[in-house]
């Protein structure tokens, strides 16, 4: 019997945050793996907001963040944080 899965694991801080084997691995598995990583990443929502601004783009104040980022011209002024 050969072993043709892979396991993933998503370490924060070296704690394990979230893993997954592709071997035994079903639709639910991998969208479980996914919610972990998403929720990790959207933790720290003033980083990711800093290093969109570094490309000129913005997570921030277009209604629809959770899909991704925008050019700031799309967004008034108001709504993007000159402190990040």
């Amino acid at each position: 019997m050969s072993d043709s899965g892979k396991r993933f694991e998503f370490l924060v801080n070296g704690a394990p945050l979230a893993l997954l084997n592709t071997e035994t691995a079903v639709a639910a598995d991998y969208l479980l793996f996914l919610e972990g990583v998403i929720k990790a990443l959207l933790s720290d929502r003033e980083s990711l907001e800093r290093e969109a601004n570094k490309s000129g783009r913005t997570i921030n104040g277009h209604g629809f963040s959770f899909i991704g980022s925008v050019n700031i011209p799309q967004v008034s002024d108001e709504q993007i944080n000159p402190d990040l």
